[in-house]
């Protein structure tokens, strides 16, 4: 089973909780559409854990320059409420992990996480299959998925 393993540690050393707490956990990630057309390109950037989004969520701007297919309409749930949003079919390339076929992934703006950059977030339905540790005191964590 791959496992990807984040630690954050101060100049000194010391277990850096502070900053694991700051970023999350981020991975690098190609998102590309499910099928493949000549004019299709992968975007790549990082996607954030995310134990609180039920389904894994792209940007929308990104999925639609990546040229993925929209295959419905899906609700996006959160404190503000609901809101329906499209759904895009996406393979994601999680760097460590490997190659996750999304047909269900909810179309989301996710340039309000400022300075990261997110192009996506992974949700439950991808950490189902997985194992996550996160040890906040320690500044440490590990996801494995196979």
């Amino acid at each position: 089973m791959p496992t990807l393993n984040w630690e954050y540690r101060d100049k000194k050393g010391n277990a850096a909780p502070d900053a694991l707490q700051a970023t999350g956990l981020l991975i690098e990630v190609e998102l590309s559409p499910l099928h493949k057309s000549g004019q299709s390109a992968p975007i790549r950037g990082f996607a954030l854990i995310d134990t609180g989004a039920t389904q894994t969520c792209v940007d929308i701007g990104k999925a639609r320059q990546a040229k993925m297919s929209v295959t419905g309409t899906g609700t996006l749930t959160s404190a503000s409420g609901n809101t329906k949003v499209p759904l895009f079919g996406a393979m994601i390339d999680m760097k460590g992990i490997g190659k996750m076929t999304m047909s269900r992934c909810l179309g989301v703006n996710l340039s309000s996480f400022g300075n990261l950059k997110l192009i996506a977030l992974v949700g439950r339905d991808v950490l189902q299959s997985g194992v996550l540790v996160y040890n906040g005191t320690n500044g440490t964590a590990s996801f494995s998925c196979g």
